[in-house]
């Protein structure tokens, strides 16, 4: 079972290591620009379908459950950009940047409405080594994730339209990663 685990970990590595390589060697590629999206699919859908044994738990756990719908918003998400990229008129993304602030603030949403949801498992969410050890420690940094979604997410998308996209959306997600990254370790070093 755990080769089997080991083998879909390397397949899930390549995958991503190749999308990476060829947007990095042809990076003005039509073929790429095509190939990425679709590659992220098939990544994750095969986290999606492997997801039990990624994570270690039982087919039937409920923990599952919720980790598959994560993912399933998360396709969804790369999906609708990808199809807005490309059918949306090009003046309206004349300026590249303004189209990081929708993904950012879509992905801080999505998963930071989950994140309270998210069981301890080796394959997402605040994955720190106090936070790994301790799923007291687990679930704090998981709730004060979930606590500070919106207000980033208004942060960024407020500070991104009337100031600089790229600067609110960086910084918007280097900031709601931190905040529950800090209250862990605080968490887990008072607990002990």
């Amino acid at each position: 079972m755990k080769k089997r685990e080991n083998i879909i970990k390397l397949i899930l590595i390549f995958l991503a290591f190749g999308i990476l390589a060829g947007r990095a060697v042809y990076p003005e590629s039509n073929l790429w620009t095509y190939l990425t999206p679709v590659g992220l699919g098939l990544i994750l859908l095969m986290v999606h379908v492997f997801m039990p044994q990624l994570a270690g738990l039982p087919k039937d756990n409920p923990k599952i459950k919720t980790m598959r719908r994560i993912n399933l918003l998360t396709m969804g998400v790369i999906f609708g950009l990808f199809l807005a990229h490309q059918f949306v008129p090009e003046k309206v993304y004349e300026d590249k940047d303004r189209f990081l602030l929708p993904f950012s603030v879509a992905v801080v949403l999505l998963v930071g409405n989950a994140a309270p949801k998210i069981p301890v498992n080796p394959v997402m969410g605040i994955r720190l080594p106090w936070t790994r050890r301790d799923p007291d420690t687990w679930r704090a940094a998981h709730r004060v994730l979930g606590y500070c979604t919106f207000p980033v997410a208004f942060l960024m998308a407020a500070g991104g339209m009337l100031i600089h996209p790229v600067i609110f959306s960086v910084g918007g997600l280097l900031l709601w990663a931190l905040i529950p990254s800090v209250y862990s370790y605080i968490y887990h070093c008072r607990k002990r």
